[in-house]
């Protein structure tokens, strides 16, 4: 099929601005249209500095709030700025430009973490990997305002390709006021994460169960997992694999199977995700191209590695029957396959958007790991 145009990518976007969706919840709609004005091309350099440039105000205004103490209001320019660096790496830091873009928005991050109510903390993981790779795993933890160091049942969360730990830690407050820790990683192949996805990715979450099983802040026989979009494949893989150290895993939009065809592949371009997809993906299995995509991509399947027929701990599937990223069929295997799951599937797109989606998996955590209310 073939790729949009830059207006119809213009139109993509807005419409998820005006919705609140990835990757433009901070974004209002007008400051987002005279951003992309200057476009004139999809060039990933270009499409950056547009971006970067439209931040700049909203970066003068948080730093003159700061320096009038003025929190609200640096909040409000930080969460812009921060929303147009995100935009400017959107959707994968794959060009000197949308890297330098990625470093300006964890430059706006840094500010914001303080802000926050409760702050975000970073934390670095100790992560023995080999010696092309990282030494730890960055992380941002954040826990209920007047918690304490009580143990509390901690939520470990990722996005996908194009939600970076980052924006989770930003977007976790209903988990937090529902009583849950949370901590935000990396996805493999995305932001800071020290693997990508075709490296033993799994190893990661070896080490980030270390390390919780290390703190007594953490209810360790109420652990749980959440990850959302293409995170979601590999919350569905930790929910297998690591089913002794964790008491529920929740997949949300995630793939599986059927989304790694060729023949699903080729229908990304005029689906909901604005650009560069197959290629997107590609970056987080340390690919280029659409090319290599569909040639790796079939090598994924949950199916055929076997993955899906073992053990795994508690999970619920949630979507939107009409996603057109990763096929519903994927979701429908997983309930068919292995062990019985629970599911939630809405009307409309990826990941189910909607107000109800939230308070759904909050209900089903609390249920699953016996916490009253």
């Amino acid at each position: 099929m073939p790729q949009r145009t830059l207006d119809e990518i213009r139109a993509v976007l807005l419409d998820k601005a005006r919705r609140k969706l990835n990757p433009v919840v901070f974004v209002p709609p007008e400051i987002l249209t005279e951003a992309m004005a200057p476009l004139t091309s999809t060039d990933r350099d270009a499409w950056a500095h547009a971006f970067l440039e439209a931040a700049i105000p909203y970066e003068r205004q948080a730093d003159a709030a700061r320096a009038e103490a003025r929190p609200e209001d640096e909040l409000a320019a930080l969460k812009i700025a921060y929303g147009l660096c995100w935009l400017g790496r959107y959707p994968a830091a794959n060009s000197a430009g949308k890297r330098a873009a990625y470093a300006r928005a964890r430059a706006n991050h840094r500010h914001l973490l303080h802000r926050l109510d409760p702050e975000a903390q970073r934390v670095e993981i100790p992560f023995s990997g080999r010696e092309s790779e990282g030494r730890v795993i960055p992380a941002f933890l954040r826990r209920p305002p007047g918690s304490g160091t009580h143990a509390l049942p901690t939520i470990l969360t990722w996005g996908g390709i194009d939600t970076f730990k980052e924006e989770r830690s930003v977007l976790v407050e209903p988990f937090l006021k529902a009583g849950f820790a949370v901590l935000a990683i990396d996805m493999p192949g995305t932001g800071e994460s020290p693997v990508n996805g075709a490296s033993d990715a799994l190893r990661v979450w070896g080490a980030v169960f270390d390390w919780l099983d290390a703190r007594d802040d953490v209810d360790h026989a109420r652990v749980a997992v959440h990850g959302l979009s293409t995170g979601g494949y590999w919350a569905t893989q930790v929910a297998h694999v690591y089913k002794n150290r964790i008491a529920a895993a929740i997949n949300q939009g995630g793939c599986a199977h059927y989304a790694f065809d060729q023949s699903w592949i080729a229908t990304m371009d005029q689906g909901e995700y604005a650009l560069e997809l197959p290629e997107t993906l590609a970056s987080a299995w340390g690919l280029s191209t659409r090319e290599e995509w569909i040639a790796y991509a079939p090598s994924l399947s949950l199916l055929r590695s076997g993955v899906v027929d073992t053990p795994c701990a508690p999970m619920l599937l949630v979507n939107g029957v009409d996603d057109s990223i990763f096929p519903i069929d994927d979701m429908y295997l997983l309930l068919r396959q292995g062990q019985a799951k629970t599911a939630r599937f809405y009307p409309g797109g990826h990941m189910g958007p909607g107000a109800q989606t939230i308070p759904l998996m909050i209900g089903w955590l609390k249920a699953t790991l016996g916490i009253a209310g």
